[in-house]
């Protein structure tokens, strides 16, 4: 059985490797399990249907606890918050 918001591995489930990104949302960084497990031609039918049907996934998030760097735009977090 899947179910779209597990993106059908076992890997990340049992801690296995996966593609990150970090993502800015709402005063928060999300760390986000890339899906790279279901894919599809670009532009095809059967690719939108993958992208609507297995979301990336949320694997952390963290508020954001300061103003960005005036030079380099990184972010202090909350870090022991994000768990």
């Amino acid at each position: 059985m899947l179910f779209a918001g597990l993106m059908g591995s076992p890997s990340y489930t049992t801690g296995g490797e996966y593609v990150g990104q970090f993502r800015k949302a709402a005063g928060n960084i999300q760390l986000l399990a890339r899906n790279t497990t279901f894919i599809a031609r670009p532009g095809s039918p059967e690719e939108r249907a993958v992208r609507k049907s297995f979301s990336d996934s949320l694997l952390a998030s963290a508020p954001i606890a300061s103003a960005p760097h005036p030079e380099r735009k990184s972010v202090l977090i909350e870090a022991m918050r994000c768990c």
